[in-house]
């Protein structure tokens, strides 16, 4: 089911994520809804403690207020891919109300009654094929009916539960035939290396985990994206002992709220233990900790809370209570924005998990591939390195590590590292794709073609797989091979970007010089933060007499990159044709103040010192480039050379 919405966005919107983004945050607000009229159904069964006289609105309000400001709800919500979390907890909650919709039809006719019915069974499959933690939903029905309903025939209750505990079996029948999906995957967690745990080592600290989701929920601070947590291989040890025994005694409190006539509040501790049965019990699952699984317990710790300003209210604390709920409300919701504006920002998201998880190979490759896709391949470095100490066998980490070494010119470095990578996932599409790049840039185009080809056999629905070849046919003058590799790229995703930068510089390289601005714009639009389209646009109007448009593209690229050497040597060539020699001079000097090994620059401020008449500035900028191993024009030389020296 996750997958039909993921279809449905990529069939209208392609990769603009916001629209992704919006489709969570209204599952989201739909979800919470949802939750309110749970809330208000169990209401109608339990009651809020000893008294009913509280009004039931505003109870509903204040669960459905919690389960939509919290902050540990901001992973499932803004982490595209755990729209599968959002949907299930959607069909979940929905199982649940349509079931006692069903048991409250008695009135109805037959018809209508066994109508309930039927839509809870349908919405109950639905669910099974959302996420695997649907598994209890079946399990959570027939607790709430006996809870709800303790007096009814034991043959009618299996009558009615047969078919809904049947649908137990859809989720293990999946992982028993081959099925042919695409990975999602959790923060690339499938090429980690995670070794084999053993069950009881996985519930050992499970117990520990779930006392710390029990903290997340009620004081959400020090938030992680990806913890670094401990697996524990022993029962005895203390954090585990102690763990124990606090789950114990909460279990305990449950049956006695039972039994003391908070029900409410007993029912929602219940929801906590079985919705997290699942993740957290003796089925040992690669990541011991994630906050979404906390999204659908999200509900019953909602009903627990609701349940305590009830007791509040009950026990003369009624401003107490009011403001307390305030106040938690005011705290949830600060802390969910300012997780949302970390969110906003992959640098500073990555940054804050790095620093609370120092030694997670996964997390410091992410933060490198921040950096790389930032273009900051220096910083991206150490990251990468540390990784690579510490998970020597983690092969994504050779695949950034190599496109940083790349970056910075040191391709025999990179091409060992993307080797490497290869020899650890020879069935990699992703390492194939970017062995290909490498020897291409190198110039072995053989060995490139072939691992072009064998990343569109592994990969044969990936436009990036097309594109990458087109870009070696342009290097290797196959423009028509480019351009058609352009077109089944864009045929398969029509809003890559990538592939209209490929066939410009195709056309480009053929010489129509129009077609190709027409595709550097088309680029831009799809990506307006994309400053090789702006460069190589800005060099095509310069190529056109086109000089304000050239500058104007140059300009835009200095602001997307203002600490991009080149962008401002690029323009400073512009400024040189036009005889401003003063703004070519600046711009060189800042691109040599970013760059200071930059030989071309500093060739090129020779040319604007020259013109400036300051000679002396000028055979310095010449001898500084031919240090650098730039070859200077003999006859620029004999010309300054020539000069009087100040």
């Amino acid at each position: 089911m996750t997958y039909l919405t993921f279809a449905a966005n990529w069939h209208f919107f392609r990769e603009n994520t916001f629209s992704y983004h919006l489709v969570n945050a209204g599952l989201h607000i739909a979800t919470t809804v949802l939750v309110w009229i749970f809330v208000s159904v169990h209401l109608k069964f339990f009651g809020c403690g000893t008294s009913n006289r509280l009004d039931p609105v505003i109870l509903c309000f204040m669960s459905s207020l919690i389960f939509l400001v919290h902050p540990v709800q901001t992973q499932a919500v803004s982490y595209i891919v755990q729209r599968a979390t959002c949907l299930a907890t959607f069909f979940y909650l929905l199982g649940i109300i349509l079931f006692l919709k069903f048991r409250l039809a008695e009135k109805l006719s037959a018809g209508k009654k066994w109508g309930w019915y039927l839509v809870a069974w349908v919405v109950t499959v639905m669910a099974m094929f959302t996420k695997e933690i649907c598994f209890t939903l079946p399990i959570m029905l027939l607790l709430t009916d006996i809870l709800i309903f303790p007096g009814r025939n034991v043959k009618e209750r299996f009558q009615v539960h047969f078919p809904f505990l049947l649908t137990l079996t859809i989720i293990p029948s999946l992982f028993l035939f081959p099925r042919k999906t695409f990975n999602l995957g959790e923060l690339g967690r499938v090429a980690e290396p995670a070794g084999v745990i053993a069950p009881h080592h996985y519930l050992f600290t499970q117990l520990r985990v779930l006392v710390t989701y029990v903290r997340l929920l009620l004081l959400p601070v020090n938030q992680n994206l990806d913890y670094q947590y401990f697996l524990f291989r022993s029962f005895f040890h203390l954090p585990v002992l102690l763990s124990f025994i606090f789950l114990v005694l909460l279990t305990a409190g449950a049956f006695a709220l039972w039994r003391r006539g908070y029900r409410l509040a007993a029912y929602g501790i219940f929801w906590f233990f079985l919705t997290l049965s699942v993740e957290s019990s003796f089925l040992p699952i690669s990541d011991l900790i994630f906050e979404h699984r906390l999204y659908l317990p999200m509900a019953g710790y909602a009903l627990l809370v609701t349940s305590g300003y009830c007791w509040s209210r009950q026990h003369g604390l009624k401003k107490l209570a009011g403001t307390a709920f305030v106040l938690m409300v005011f705290l949830y919701g600060t802390l969910t924005v300012k997780r949302n504006l970390l969110w906003a920002d992959d640098l500073r998201l990555w940054l804050d998990t790095a620093e609370k998880s120092p030694n997670k190979p996964r997390v410091l490759n992410n933060l490198g591939a921040v950096y790389n896709n930032r273009r900051q391949y220096n910083r991206a470095l150490p990251f990468l390195n540390r990784g690579l100490s510490l998970a020597p066998n983690f092969y994504p980490l050779y695949l950034n590590r190599g496109r940083s070494l790349m970056e910075l010119g040191a391709t025999q470095a990179a091409l060992s590292d993307f080797l490497t990578a290869l020899k650890l996932r020879p069935d990699e599409g992703d390492v194939h794709l970017n062995v290909a790049a490498l020897y291409a840039q190198l110039g072995d185009y053989e060995k490139a073609l072939f691992h072009h080809q064998r990343s569109i056999e592994l990969l044969p629905d990936s436009a990036a797989a097309y594109n990458n070849r087109a870009s070696t046919y342009t290097r290797m003058g196959r423009y028509d091979l480019a351009i058609a590799d352009c077109q089944k790229a864009l045929s398969l995703n029509p809003g890559l970007a990538e592939a209209y930068f490929n066939l410009a510089s195709a056309w480009e390289e053929k010489g129509d010089k129009q077609k190709a601005i027409a595709y550097y714009t088309k680029a831009i639009e799809l990506k307006p933060d994309y400053f090789d389209a702006y460069t190589n646009r800005g060099t095509t109007y310069r190529h056109l007499g086109q000089i304000d448009r050239a500058i104007a593209d140059y300009t835009q690229a200095i602001n997307l990159q203002p600490d991009n050497a080149n962008a401002y040597n690029n323009r400073g060539n512009i400024f040189l044709e036009k005889r401003e020699f003063e703004k070519a001079l600046s711009d060189y000097n800042q691109a040599l103040k970013i760059q200071p090994n930059h030989a071309v620059a500093y060739f090129n401020r020779a040319v604007a010192h020259f013109n400036l008449r300051n000679y002396q500035q000028a055979r310095e900028d010449v001898k500084k480039a031919q240090q650098l191993g730039l070859r200077v024009p003999s006859d620029f030389l004999s010309l300054v050379e020539a000069r009087p020296q100040r």
